[in-house]
């Protein structure tokens, strides 16, 4: 359904109507077809009936919505940036960031990118810190990293700050559970509405809480611990007195695989954690890491996972190809290419092609335009092939 046939200045009840009999008539008349100058395999707009009711409601004033990037390090923007591993700054430069902007230039669209999801692995061998991957983020004494990400503290009273570029008044808040007590503050003060601070229960499950300033600014949020020890994950913060905006957030971790990205058994583990994201749309990364080192059928069952769990949180799913990796040769990658395309027929998802749009071969993406440190790393992007793959992914959503 094309967003232009719901008008502005439609009812709630309206713009819903229209929306969902346009996904109707459209869902019965599209099959799954390819579109090579996109780079989709097994494309049909009836896969995104989520991602395109999200779409609708921002545009129609009615409610958020979320797209979220799930990957590796490349979705980190590891590369882009400067200092050791290239991560300083990197994380205006990954591909969460260009999509955002790219919606917002091609479809007018606005974005909301104060977010954070985990650390994507930028402290854990990468030779970097959070802040300097983004300056948004303080952690106080006391403050580490666990493996997903977590941002723990069970010594000191210290806080982690987030201060946002935009002006904000809400913050969403996701914690592990571990029995202990958080405390929260707006620029110092006492957060008007949700509490100044919550006791998290002893089940070890991801959960949210909601808080909101006196008014929209720039004032930071600091996430404290009271006691026990304290786990949280991320913040997703937005200015409740303008229309809605689509969110775009990422998470991430250096060095992942597949199976480890969709692990949900035992404690608080990845799929848990982007599961909670619950966005209206999932681009999954399918995942360089796993290339060659995973055999074909423990990928696969892998993949299959993610578009589960993408369908239990309420979100569709793309699974992104990535792109050519220095050291493995074009019939490896494409034993994996394959494997996806498997997955995507069996389970009705798109494929988004990144090894067939960046030349199909190592040697044909490694110059320094493509690949940081003169196309020698081989694996991380510069900010320019972050910047397609931005564009990739906004050219997918402008074909919704």
């Amino acid at each position: 359904m094309a967003l232009s046939q719901v008008a502005n200045g439609d009812t709630g009840l309206q713009a819903r109507t229209k929306i969902n009999a346009g996904l109707t008539a459209v869902d019965g008349l599209t099959a799954a077809v390819d579109i090579p100058g996109l780079n989709l395999l097994n494309f049909k707009a009836g896969q995104f009936q989520n991602a395109r009711r999200g779409l609708a409601s921002v545009q129609t004033a009615q409610g958020r919505a979320i797209f979220a990037i799930i990957g590796d390090s490349t979705s980190t923007g590891s590369g882009a940036g400067t200092g050791t591993s290239q991560v300083t700054d990197a994380n205006v430069l990954k591909p969460s960031r260009w999509l955002a902007d790219m919606i917002t230039g091609k479809a007018g669209m606005q974005t909301n990118v104060e977010m954070f999801l985990g650390d994507g692995g930028v402290t854990t061998g990468a030779g970097s810190t959070i802040t300097a991957y983004d300056p948004r983020i303080v952690l106080g004494t006391g403050w580490s990293f666990s493996g997903t990400g977590l941002y723990a503290n069970g010594t000191t009273t210290d806080a982690v700050t987030f201060t946002p570029a935009t002006p904000v008044d809400t913050f969403e808040i996701t914690m592990a559970n571990t029995g202990s007590v958080l405390g929260f503050t707006i620029g110092g003060a006492a957060p008007t509405t949700g509490g100044s601070s919550i006791t998290l229960p002893s089940t070890t499950v991801v959960s949210k809480t909601i808080i909101t300033g006196a008014s929209a600014s720039l004032a930071p949020l600091a996430i404290s611990r009271v006691s026990g020890t304290a786990r949280f994950i991320g913040v997703r913060a937005w200015n409740s007195t303008v229309a809605p905006k689509l969110d775009v957030i990422t998470y991430s971790i250096h060095g992942t695989t597949a199976g480890i990205m969709v692990n949900s058994t035992g404690g608080i583990q990845y799929g848990d954690i982007w599961k909670s994201i619950g966005a209206s749309l999932y681009f999954f990364n399918v995942m360089l890491n796993d290339i060659p080192g995973t055999s074909i059928a423990s990928y696969k069952t892998s993949i299959s996972t993610a578009c589960d769990l993408a369908r239990a949180a309420g979100g569709d799913i793309v699974l992104v190809v990535p792109p050519a990796k220095n050291g493995v040769t074009d019939a490896v990658f494409q034993t994996y290419i394959a494997a996806v395309k498997e997955v995507a027929l069996a389970k009705d998802c798109t494929v988004l092609d990144l090894y067939t749009r960046f030349g199909g071969v190592y040697s044909a993406a490694s110059g320094t335009r493509w690949y940081y440190n003169n196309g020698s790393d081989g694996t991380h992007g510069t900010r320019f092939m972050y910047a397609d793959v931005g564009r990739a992914y906004a050219d997918l959503v402008s074909a919704l």
